[in-house]
């Protein structure tokens, strides 16, 4: 009976220490709602930073955007290697060090002299937590793509008859 157990305990648990979670750092991130509430809570507010994180096989590739995705920053790139249970974004000069935790990643160290956009600290599902030269760590939501649509033809004839009845 507990070998049982034991063994559909080990099936249906996370291996976290064996699978680093890369694929978290993938997406394009903001900290609009940071921002935003803090400035509305008259609190200091953090400039608005909005990253996109791609990757391309073994490289990532981060960049500051704008709200529309236009690029306000040079593309930082970063090769993926792992070791010991670790993920590890090297910059060339500088490599930042990862280990994997349940919710996520977690920063676990910095080696070499890092002039990044921001230091990732932490990384889960729905956000990350960012560095910015020393500061305050600000927290940067996934964005999600959104698509809207408005009848502007109607509109504008809706507009056209109300100015010609006044």
């Amino acid at each position: 009976m507990w070998v049982r157990l034991i063994v559909a305990v080990s099936l249906f648990s996370p291996a976290v220490a064996k699978t680093p979670r890369e694929h978290l750092l993938i997406g394009t991130f903001s900290n609009e709602e940071q921002v935003y509430f803090d400035t509305e809570a008259k609190r200091l507010a953090p400039n608005k930073l909005l990253l996109r994180i791609v990757r391309n096989g073994d490289v990532l590739t981060i960049q500051r955007v704008d709200e529309f995705g236009v690029a306000l920053s040079n593309i930082q790139s970063a090769t993926i290697r792992h070791g010991s249970g670790l993920l590890i974004l090297d910059y060339g000069k500088c490599r930042q060090i990862y280990r994997s935790t349940s919710e996520g990643l977690i920063a676990d160290g910095v080696r070499g002299a890092c002039d990044l956009l921001g230091n990732i600290v932490q990384v889960s599902a729905s956000a990350m937590m960012v560095d910015i030269m020393g500061q305050n760590a600000t927290e940067l939501r996934r964005s999600r793509p959104v698509s809207c649509w408005i009848a502007i033809l109607e509109l504008r004839a809706f507009n056209l008859q109300h100015i010609r009845r006044a």
